[in-house]
């Protein structure tokens, strides 16, 4: 008798949702475990906006309940690509110690930094 595979978990994968503030303003709100498998679909999730070129995009981690080293790498990858086309990436991590230690003891504060909550980010210039 062959065995059915699982359905996929759909609680593990990615969610995000995009919205846009203000004109030149995007905000992706980042949901689920991000780890090797669902990197790529962070990158995605935040890269996908930069077609209409806004000012500054803010990624909000609060509801992820996993970050993994593969998911920092994807949001050091994702600040990189905005950057080069004059996009400045605000996260958003409410504070959430889990959130912020690894970003903290990889080095990347400065690269990547820390919003209380997503009014904060915005109104940062």
């Amino acid at each position: 008798m062959m065995e059915q595979p699982l359905p996929p978990d759909s609680d593990l994968l990615v969610h995000s949702d995009v919205c846009w503030p203000a004109v030149d303003v995007a905000l992706v709100v980042v949901s689920g475990e991000i780890d090797l498998g669902t990197a790529p679909q962070l990158v995605a999730a935040i890269t996908g906006p930069l077609r209409s070129l806004p000012r500054v995009l803010v990624v909000d981690l609060r509801p992820v309940r996993f970050l993994g080293v593969a998911g920092l790498n994807a949001l050091t990858e994702s600040r990189a690509t905005a950057a080069a086309h004059g996009v400045t990436v605000r996260i958003v991590t409410g504070g959430q110690g889990w959130l912020e230690r690894p970003i903290q003891l990889c080095g990347l504060s400065d690269v990547l930094p820390g919003y209380q909550t997503v009014d904060h980010a915005l109104e940062t210039d």
